[in-house]
């Protein structure tokens, strides 16, 4: 990812580990803080102005972090979710 705002572009191990850091620091305080529920979106290549959506990072930051829920772009897309059914999975991993 290199454009006006980057100079230099990340690796996908130093990305990883940044935003697992990030996760995981974010994770500590929901702990902490039982009554709010945080959803962060990690970016994959669609949002980066790639044609196809890339969740390797995402999955290494979940392989590192253990979150309650992933969910992915390629498997929202490939069962054709709605969000009816999404809202549903996030209720049903919460109980």
């Amino acid at each position: 990812m290199i454009n006006e705002f980057v100079e230099a572009s990340l690796g996908f191990d130093s990305n990883a580990k940044a935003m697992a850091q990030l996760v995981g620091n974010t994770a500590i305080d929901g702990s902490s803080a039982r009554k709010y529920y945080y959803f962060l979106k990690l970016m994959d290549g669609s949002t980066t102005g790639g044609k196809v959506p890339t969740s390797h990072v995402a999955l290494e930051v979940a392989l590192e972090t253990k979150p309650n829920l992933l969910l992915l772009t390629e498997e929202v897309d490939d069962h054709r979710n709605n969000l009816r059914e999404i809202v549903s999975g996030i209720a049903d991993a919460h109980a």
